[in-house]
């Protein structure tokens, strides 16, 4: 799954989405998504690399908890067979919240 894959797996879920950063555009309201690649670890066989193993990280960010974000971004994975993990880490007093999902596309 490449960059514009995942872009439009993010897209299904009706949120705002963009790569790495919104610059030099404005974010809009949120909540939205950003999402980047974290890295890549191919399997190999026959001393080539075989098939693309690559890690993601999807981070929501919402004024506060917002379980119906949350919800949809984890049916996408899910939907599309993606093994995820997911932390919040979001501090609301000193901005907005955050809500992280690492994911695990096979491919591409």
């Amino acid at each position: 799954m490449n960059r514009e894959e995942v872009f439009a797996m993010l897209r299904s879920t009706g949120l705002p989405v963009t790569y790495r950063q919104w610059s030099p555009a404005k974010p809009p309201p949120l909540p939205y998504i950003v999402y980047y690649f974290v890295d890549g670890d191919d399997l190999i066989a026959d001393n080539e690399n075989y098939i693309g193993v690559r890690r993601w990280c999807a981070e929501l960010y919402s004024e506060s908890k917002d379980d119906e974000s949350e919800k949809k971004i984890g049916l996408a994975l899910k939907q599309h067979k993606k093994p995820y993990a997911y932390q919040e880490i979001g501090n609301i007093e000193d901005g907005p919240y955050e809500a992280v999902f690492f994911f695990t596309t096979i491919g591409g």
